[in-house]
């Protein structure tokens, strides 16, 4: 390459590399530090983790909906039944992702797929990967009857292991929060939710949705398990239900903070979440067939 063409590229590099290192000081005091639990089995190390390093600056996330890129957030899972998608999930190891118990309690393993490293549901990429599902654990204390938002969460197993090897950084695990540490400050939410009119996002949307204090969300005065989010020009809808709400932490690590529970469809209004900081204990001990 010509030498002015190396510098310019070195020069973006230093620029990339402070610019997120500002980032990572700014977000310190708000950031959940990602916990790493032994009884996840096969969590790659480099769990939270984007594709790229220039996925870490903020250019893409916009405070309403803004088209994702592949890489981008890897963990997202699509969740599919009877070959259509319903919703979303985390990869949070080798083979379980977590999502709502509302949306998958109706199906049987049998009529459930899983999709990894999927942006676009209308195109076919050389970087996904469908996942038959072998078992589906719904949260034992969840009683839609009783209370719809309590323990309202499901792990799926899926079929084989994840190969992340060959993802080549298009799939990979997110990391998991401190125990019973409750979300704050600004979280980012990707889906594939309708829009106000009606219309199916095909292409994955981010949204920045800020956390409301407990005392702003009567709801969950009292209840830590679940939070209320709210995003300025953009929400959760129909086809978000169980998607992942993550937050970066200050080495650039992305944390799972919650999972999208219940919504209205419009901007402004408040949304519901699972938080996940205070279910840790059903994640970890989940019983596996081998």
């Amino acid at each position: 390459p010509h030498p002015d063409h190396r510098s310019t590229m070195a020069l973006r590099s230093i620029v990339a590399l402070l610019v997120f290192w500002c980032m990572a000081c700014l977000s310190a005091a708000t950031s959940l530090y990602p916990y790493k639990p032994y009884c996840l089995a096969c969590v790659p190390r480099n769990c939270g983790r984007p594709r790229s390093p220039w996925d870490l600056l903020p250019g893409g996330r916009t405070y309403g909906g803004a088209n994702s890129t592949r890489g981008r957030y890897p963990w997202h899972a699509i969740i599919y039944a009877d070959g259509a998608p319903i919703g979303g999930g985390a990869l949070v190891s080798c083979n379980f992702v977590l999502t709502t118990a509302y949306l998958v309690q109706d199906f049987r393993p049998s009529r459930l797929q899983v999709k990894l490293g999927k942006t676009d549901l209308d195109k076919e990429s050389p970087t996904e990967r469908t996942y038959t599902v072998y078992q589906r654990v719904l949260h034992p204390r969840w009683d839609p009857e009783r209370d719809l938002y309590s323990y309202d969460l499901a792990l799926l197993q899926l079929e084989r292991e994840v190969d992340f090897s060959s993802a080549n950084g298009f799939i990979n695990t997110i990391c998991l929060p401190e125990p019973r540490v409750d979300a704050h400050g600004w979280l980012t939410l990707t889906g594939f939710g309708y829009d106000q009119e009606g219309r199916r996002n095909n292409v994955m949307q981010e949204v920045n949705i800020e956390k409301l204090p407990n005392d702003q969300c009567p709801l969950f005065k009292n209840k830590p398990y679940a939070f209320c989010g709210i995003g300025k020009k953009a929400g959760i809808c129909t086809g978000d239900r169980g998607s992942p709400v993550v937050q970066m932490s200050p080495t650039g690590e992305f944390t799972l903070v919650g999972v999208a529970n219940d919504y209205q469809c419009q901007s402004g209004n408040t949304d519901v979440y699972t938080q996940i900081s205070y279910f840790l204990k059903f994640v970890c001990n989940i019983p596996v067939e081998i």
